[in-house]
Order: C-alpha cells, then structure tokens, then sequence
C-alpha cells in the first residue's frame, strides 16, 4: 500500500513538473515569436532606410559628376525589397534626371523619357508625377535649332 501511494505521488509530482515544463516551453516560444516579429519589422525599416540612404548617395554622385555612379545607385533603391512606393517613384524620377541632364556624358533622352513615362505609369498618385510629366514635355518640344 505505502509502495503505490508512493507511486502515485510520484507521479504527481512528475505530472506537475512536466506541466510546468511546458508550460514554461510554451511561454518562450511566444516570447520568441514576439522577438522574431520585432526583428522582421526592424529589417523592413533598415531595408526602406537603405533604400532612401541609396537615393541620397546618388543625388550626391550626380552633384559631382558621376552619373554612371548615380544610375547604379538609382537602380539599386529602385529593386531594394522592401522599397516604399514613394522610394521607388523618386528613384525612377532620379533616373530619368540622371539620363536627361546635359552634364552627363552619355545623355540619352530615350531612356529618360522611358523611366519618366514609368513614373507616370506606374505612380500616377505620387508627388513625382507632375514633375515626370514636365521633363517628357520638356524632353519632346523642339529645341529651337
């Protein structure tokens, strides 16, 4: 009789260790969850702050000279992952500038013209627009020669 009484506290007391154990198991793993939440959250937001530090680099690129330098930078904002709208509608603006500018050696107002339209096209509610859609228009008058 002590024997199974024994037994039977024993397995008690193993039953409640056991529930506290996963209980506790249970617990680390929404702790976890929460964390790993955060941390994706955290990388969306360093991947749109990349992508608008790109943009800067380029405007700064192209202040100096270097359009070849500021397209590839340009681009790189554009197809950045988690890119917000907005970063993508300044980074195809940005290229268009890029390729229209007189200063750059290798002006080419076809693709100019391309990346604007893609502004007009693909952001028609941005704040971009307005100004894409001026540079095609600059872009199409004669120039007077």
């Amino acid at each position: 009789m002590k024997r199974r009484r024994r037994h039977a506290a024993a397995a008690i007391v193993a039953g409640f260790f056991a529930a506290l154990g996963l209980a506790a198991c249970a617990s680390r793993t929404e702790t976890r969850t929460d964390v790993d939440r955060q941390e994706s959250s955290t990388e969306v937001s360093l991947v749109a702050n990349r992508a608008e530090a790109l943009l800067g680099q380029g405007r700064q690129q192209a202040s100096k000279g270097d359009f070849e330098q500021a397209v590839q930078l340009y681009q790189e904002a554009f197809n950045s992952s988690a890119a917000k709208p907005a970063h993508r509608a300044q980074a195809l603006l940005a290229l268009g500038q890029a390729w229209s500018s007189p200063l750059n050696l290798k002006h080419d107002a076809r693709k100019a013209t391309e990346y604007y339209q893609r502004v007009i096209a693909e952001y028609p509610d941005s704040p971009q627009r307005a100004e894409a859609e001026k540079a095609v228009a600059a872009l199409r008058a004669p120039t007077g020669k």
